[in-house]
């Protein structure tokens, strides 16, 4: 089911969250969205303040655990919530670091989709036109060398910058890597990238957080010096990705992967970028709040288990066991795919019909 949709018309950017405890019918639905957005949107017509290297630009896989039954009531509130249809109270299992077996089956998903999108789709019904096959590049679990997805994304080009701080248009335009693909082969697909659809990353992992730090009263130049700085690459924090960007107007931010939470969570990242900012005689103003732009895995489980709750409540049909006991045949799986819109109609009509 759909637990979350972040959409960010500056970036002409829209992340979806679908979860589930089925693999199949998660990798189904990821496969109709995906097919959905590549016959709804154009790369070529593609404007914003986020690199992007096609339609669907990047599908990831990640455990997120599950929901287990916890402790009896002991307060007021608690037991009240529970006779009031909220269920028994329930604790999050974070999914075991190691898993073989959870990485396994996002890797699997991961791998049936790639095939699906590389290989195209025939014509449907409902005007459903044929779709080309699109390349694919794998990272992550679903790689055999583990490569990561920045290390695709550099290779194609991703990282290059804009000079105006936009990216338009297709693959091969300018500030785009180019439609052909023959230097950096991918895993799956055609060696030239279609000019409306462009490529797609497909991965598996752990969860990544997404945390975005909005600057005020810089330029962009100095924007990237920050960003490089804070990031892992350039010495920063550790499992710490970031890029400045221009994102609404003349407003810059530092966006952030956030690979490893406990090492720098959230709040380590904005005090670190205000010492950075300090150290370059900056005043503390520059810096505004920082937000994350997805869930936590534990946020995106009980949003679906309120949602399946819902849904039963309300006579509809709600596939599978709810959430809290499908855990314990098999951790459910949250995947994020995030999908490229052309612009302001596209948006509504992806996050209206999806």
């Amino acid at each position: 089911m759909l637990a979350n949709l972040f959409v960010d018309e500056p970036y002409n950017r829209t992340g979806f969250t679908l979860v589930s405890s089925q693999p199949d019918a998660l990798t189904e639905a990821t496969l109709r969205l995906s097919r959905a957005a590549l016959r709804l949107l154009d790369l070529r017509s593609q404007e914003g303040g986020h690199p992007r290297l096609g339609v669907v630009d990047h599908i990831a896989l990640h455990p997120l655990g599950g929901l287990a039954r916890g402790p009896p009531p002991t307060t007021l509130s608690q037991a009240q919530a529970a006779a009031g249809g909220g269920g028994p109270p329930t604790v999050w299992v974070p999914p075991p670091t190691a898993s073989a077996a959870a990485m396994g089956v996002a890797a699997t998903c991961a791998h049936l989709l790639a095939r699906e999108l590389a290989g195209g789709a025939a014509a449907g019904g409902a005007g459903e036109g044929a779709l080309p096959g699109v390349p694919v590049y794998f990272y992550g679990h679903a790689h055999s060398g583990r490569r990561g997805l920045a290390d695709v994304r550099r290779a194609l080009g991703y990282f290059r910058s804009a000079p105006d701080g936009r990216w338009h248009g297709g693959l091969g335009s300018a500030q785009q890597p180019s439609a052909d693909l023959t230097a950096f082969p991918p895993d799956l697909g055609p060696m030239e990238a279609p000019a409306a659809s462009g490529v797609v990353t497909i991965g598996a992992g752990p969860w990544v957080t997404n945390f975005n730090i909005p600057l005020t009263g810089v330029d962009l130049a100095v924007a990237r010096r920050l960003a490089k700085a804070l990031s892992e690459r350039g010495g920063g924090l550790p499992g710490v990705q970031a890029m400045a960007l221009l994102h609404d107007g003349e407003q810059l931010e530092v966006a952030c992967n956030l690979l490893d939470t406990a090492a720098a969570p959230p709040v380590v990242v904005e005090q670190r970028l205000a010492a950075l900012i300090s150290g370059a005689h900056l005043p503390p103003s520059v810096q505004l709040p920082g937000y994350r732009t997805n869930l936590s895995p534990e946020q995106l489980l009980r949003r679906a288990a309120q949602l399946e709750a819902a849904g039963r409540r309300g006579g509809g049909q709600a596939r599978g066991p709810p959430p809290a006991a499908a855990a314990a045949a098999q951790p459910p799986l949250g995947l994020g795919l995030r999908v490229e819109a052309e612009g302001g109609a596209g948006l509504k009509q992806m996050a209206a019909g999806r």
